[in-house]
């Protein structure tokens, strides 16, 4: 049967997972979003570069062409007509340097520039113009072919960035279908934990309602037997057929009596998980109940080694568990020997060991397994009195404290109860 502490236990292993899923969500989301401002970028990116080599290309095309149609211009020019032409020469060579950014383009245009220096003072008479035209043509068209490379080196440049964001791309994808397995995978784990987890609740619902319906049998069937003798002698009074009217008396205060304690019984057991903090101190404790339980243990051997520590519960709580375990060895005893009763309490750490231990008629192992059952008692042929509330009672409120305990026992040999406690500090 699974308990609330199991269902929790459930619940504290399923937040983990779920972080995990959360987390992997955000990374999905976080990472999409980075794929999109990514490709704005690139995008961008690709465009202005694209759009700056085009204008670049251009512009140092469209120079060198004005280079060379001017320099062939000043064939056949008035010296008075030739000012101007050189004017727009150099502001040519002048526009064409912030361009000049190619492997050896800068030097080739420094080379044009000292052989224009050369041609164009001496354009009117130097017999070797020709010559001088023809390097400056060679110049010009080195000029247009590493604008040329560099206008491919560029596109190379673009493609190699396009490349790269594409495989940017394909791994942030990847990245972002792996998250996404591990969300599907996770979620699919929590919802199948979530699906076990209802199952058990169900199953723990089923067995918790065959107990409650077998706990209000049992229950029921307490209550009815002092209830006979109740009515049985009520209805005598009533018709006037009762000669000892102080026997009746008698027989009915001992039903209610019994009924008393069974309703008190079963208000302890309610009780027993809010219970009321506290410090017990263990000596005075168990001199006040043995104290308390004179009548019952008066012929009974009984030993106490005790240590000075102190319980965290109310003294009223350590003393309803003595009292319960103390009386079930006075009721379970064996009417063959007299009863012995051996009670030791010692620090063990953080808790506080509490063991009760007697000689009496002890259990069977089936017994044993359900000692701690509401209701539950063991075989006795009737002649033992009870309820079997008792320990029930001291189970749920050591659970109720953060305690344990356990039973041990043999038929015919006696029972030891161990109660581990949380020692107040």
């Amino acid at each position: 049967m699974a308990s609330g502490d199991e269902n929790e236990g459930h619940d504290v292993d399923m937040a983990p997972s779920a972080r995990r899923a959360l987390i992997a969500l955000g990374v999905v989301v976080a990472i999409s979003l980075a794929m999109i401002g990514g490709t704005l970028v690139m995008a961008k990116h690709t465009t202005d570069r694209a759009h700056a080599l085009t204008e670049s290309s251009l512009r140092s095309a469209q120079l060198v062409d004005d280079l060379r149609h001017e320099i062939h211009h000043l064939e056949g020019v008035p010296p008075d007509a030739r000012s101007s032409i050189e004017q727009r020469i150099v502001a040519a060579l002048v526009a064409y340097r912030p361009l000049a950014t190619g492997p050896g383009e800068a030097a080739e245009l420094s080379r044009l520039e000292q052989q224009l220096d050369a041609f164009l003072p001496a354009a009117a008479t130097a017999p070797d113009r020709a010559a001088r035209l023809e390097q400056l043509e060679g110049s010009l068209e080195r000029l247009s072919e590493s604008n040329l490379r560099v206008a491919r080196w560029k596109v190379a440049r673009i493609d190699r960035a396009q490349r790269d964001g594409l495989v940017a791309q394909f791994l942030a994808t990847l990245i972002t279908l792996i998250c996404v397995g591990v969300v599907a995978t996770v979620l699919s784990r929590v919802m199948r934990r979530q699906r076990s987890l209802i199952r058990s609740n169900l199953e723990s619902l089923e067995v918790r309602n065959r107990e409650l319906a077998e706990f209000a049998r049992r229950t029921a069937h307490d209550l009815r037997q002092p209830l006979s003798p109740i009515r049985g002698y009520a209805d005598l009074l009533a018709e006037g057929a009762l000669v000892d009217v102080k026997h009746a008396a008698s027989k009915i205060r001992t039903a209610s009596n019994t009924m008393a304690e069974i309703i008190e019984n079963l208000l302890a057991l309610s009780v027993t998980g809010h219970l009321p903090a506290g410090v017990a101190s263990v000596p005075p404790l168990v001199r006040s109940i043995l104290d308390d339980l004179h009548t019952e243990l008066a012929d009974a051997a009984v030993r106490t080694e005790i240590e000075d520590c102190k319980v965290a519960c109310a003294p009223s709580v350590l003393g309803q568990l003595l009292h319960n375990v103390l009386t079930n060895a006075s009721k379970y005893r064996d009417r063959g020997r007299p009863l012995q009763v051996e009670i030791t309490a010692r620090v063990l750490g953080p808790e506080i060991e509490l063991k009760v231990a007697d000689n009496g008629i002890g259990m069977t192992p089936e017994a044993v397994a359900h000692a701690f059952d509401p209701a539950y008692r063991a075989s006795t042929d009737g002649t033992v009195a009870g309820h079997g509330l008792g320990l029930a009672i001291v189970k749920r409120a050591i659970d109720a404290i953060g305690g344990s305990c356990s039973l041990t026992s043999q038929a015919d040999r006696g029972s030891e109860i161990v109660m581990r406690l949380p020692a107040a500090s």
